[in-house]
Parts: structure tokens; C-alpha cells; sequence
């Protein structure tokens, strides 16, 4: 079998998102889409997390009360301790996991109550890693201690930067634990690798990825390419609904109930559609994307039996902890950043 080298890490990662809004490289409108678009992640992950505990609640009365209390992400543990304070997190959602698996066995009924609540748990941690990375992208041109009174036209917040990146950081944490400690996720063997997508972990490496590569891009009012157009990305504009390459310029859903031709307020953006060709992919510490990250990555053999205790055979059921693992601070790629 092969076995992977010590320091060596292959990763996945998500390059560029197409028929999307893309955000302008900085200024203004950028802020205003990052600050947009973080806050209605953290929203919808808050929102996600809330149902999950009461599904589970409703599988077993009073659980919420009763599960392990997540300790928060800015009260970093130093890393020497982390791995004694990671096993005793690890062994008391072990005990629940238990819990619930023996309910689920007793009873079939509760099943479609525990997938809703893992769709649910599993939901508000991507949510929230995406709310992370929409909200840190601010700092590069804000400080933390930044106040912010945000108004799209349809809902207005009044905030500290610091305490909406805190509140990302947190939940990403809580969710994390919740979906790695209750409903469990999987370290792959492929080929000899072990590759985690932990995204409680990922997170906290702080890099992107910027891609040299050929594009189609249009204007989200016209749909023509940016360079024939006068519309100025992050203003708005009244225009008429449309769908360009199957996706409505209101939402960017494919099926909508927004009605083509109606005239509404709509903020200009880029918009990619068609990647022609790559030459190249940057690492970098921006990337224009916000949520270009890497998505997945190997474990070394010394990782991983640092991580369990024992080096598994490549057939074996492996499930990953790093989720229920505190928090020791992020890895940040070199870069300006208002907070440094």
C-alpha cells in the first residue's frame, strides 16, 4: 500500500464560480457585496443551526440543553493542550452519538426528523464558512473595529465588523461540532491518500485562489460583455428581468418566480459564464472570489496518526475529529490587511 510522505499535501479547491456575481477587486461596491452577501450567510447559518438542535430535540426531548456546550472560536486553546482538550471533546460527543444511534435503532419513524436535522446541521456549517469568508474578505479594506450601518434597500444592519466575524467564527465551530459529533463525517483513503474536507479545519487557512485563465463575462443588467456596456458594477439600476444562460439577473436561480420583462432595481455585476482556458492558478491571500478556497486536502501519515492514535488500513471506516478539535488560531498567507 502506499503510504503518503511526511509534509506532503495535495489539495482541492474551487478556482472561480461562474454565473454568479463576482465582486468588483476592491472599493466600495466590493465592500457592499461582501458585507451583502456574509450577512445573509450568517443569517441563513444561524437560522440552519437553530433547526437542526430542535430536530433533534424533537428526536430526544431536551437534548438541547444537554449536548456538549462548544467553546467559543476566539478563546483559543494554546496547541500543546489542544490535543488532550480535543480527545475529551471527542469522547463526549462519542457518548451522544451513541444516544442517538441507539434511538434510531429502536424506531424507524424518527428517521426522516434525523435527515432533515443533518441537512440542517450540515447546512449551517457551510453557511457559515461562507459568512467567514465574506465578512474576513472587509478586512483588507476595513478595520476589524470598523462600524458599519449597511442598507441594500430591502434590510438595513447597524454593526461592528469584529462582532459579525466573531459571531461567523463561533458558529462555524458550534456547527462543526454538531455535524462531526453527531452525524459524523469520513476520512477518504484514495490511492494510498487520506483526504479530509473538514471545513471547520480548512477555514482556518487563510488563502484563496486566483486563476490566469480566458473568460466570458457579461454585465448582470444587459448581459453583454462589461466592455461594450455603460453600467458601473455596484451601482444600481432600473431594468427589466431577465434569465441569461438559464439563470435570472434578480436571484441567479435557475427556477424563480421573479416574471422576465418586469422592471425592478437591480445592482450591476460581472458576471463569469464560460471558462475558455487555464493557464495558470495563484495562491493568494485575497482571492477575487471570496469563497475560492480550497475545498479538500490530504493527511500525512504522521498527521493522521497524530490525530487518532493508530494508522488505519486504507479499507478501514475512518472518522474525522478535527471539527470537535478547539481552536488554535488561524494560518494566514502574507498579505496587507487593515487589522495587522
Amino acid at each position: 500500500m502506499n503510504r503518503s510522505k511526511p509534509g506532503s499535501i495535495r489539495i482541492s479547491s474551487l478556482i472561480l464560480r461562474a454565473g454568479v456575481p463576482i465582486p468588483p477587486p476592491k472599493g466600495p461596491a466590493r465592500q457592499q457585496q461582501c458585507c451583502g452577501e456574509g450577512l445573509d450567510a450568517l443569517q441563513n447559518a444561524k437560522r440552519s443551526y437553530g433547526k437542526a438542535l430542535r430536530q433533534l430535540d424533537g428526536i430526544r426531548p431536551g437534548v438541547m440543553e444537554e449536548l456538549p456546550r462548544t467553546q467559543p472560536g476566539v478563546s483559543e486553546v494554546p496547541r500543546g493542550l489542544a490535543k488532550t482538550v480535543g480527545q475529551q471533546r471527542v469522547e463526549q460527543w462519542s457518548k451522544w452519538k451513541h444516544v442517538f444511534d441507539v434511538t434510531r435503532s429502536a424506531s424507524q419513524n424518527i428517521e426522516p426528523s434525523w435527515k432533515l436535522a443533518e441537512e440542517n446541521a450540515r447546512e449551517a456549517l457551510k453557511s457559515a464558512v461562507n459568512a467567514y469568508n465574506w465578512l474576513d474578505d472587509l478586512t483588507f479594506e476595513l478595520p476589524r473595529n470598523a462600524s458599519i450601518y449597511f442598507d441594500d434597500g430591502k434590510k438595513t444592519f447597524d454593526f461592528l465588523l469584529e462582532d459579525v466575524i466573531c459571531d461567523a467564527h463561533d458558529l462555524v465551530h458550534r456547527a462543526g461540532e454538531l455535524v462531526g459529533g453527531i452525524f459524523g463525517c469520513i476520512i477518504k483513503n484514495n490511492k494510498g491518500e487520506w483526504k479530509t474536507s473538514c471545513q471547520t479545519s480548512i477555514v482556518h487557512s487563510r488563502f484563496g485562489f486566483s486563476p490566469g485563465m480566458t473568460v466570458r463575462h457579461i454585465c448582470s443588467i444587459c448581459g453583454i460583455d462589461p466592455g461594450d456596456c455603460d453600467h458601473i458594477f455596484g451601482d444600481e439600476y432600473l431594468a427589466a428581468v431577465a434569465k441569461f444562460n438559464g439563470q435570472c439577473n434578480v436571484c441567479n436561480k435557475s427556477a424563480c418566480n421573479h416574471i422576465i420583462g418586469e422592471m425592478c432595481s437591480l445592482k450591476a455585476f460581472e458576471i463569469y459564464t464560460d471558462i475558455e482556458s487555464v493557464r495558470e492558478i495563484s495562491i493568494v491571500a485575497r482571492p477575487r472570489d471570496p469563497l475560492a478556497r480550497m475545498t479538500a486536502r490530504t493527511i500525512d501519515d504522521e498527521k493522521l496518526m497524530d490525530l487518532l492514535g493508530y494508522l488505519p488500513s486504507a479499507d478501514a471506516l475512518v472518522l474525522c475529529h478535527m471539527c470537535m478539535l478547539p481552536c488554535t488560531g488561524f494560518e494566514y498567507f502574507t498579505a496587507s490587511r487593515q487589522d495587522h
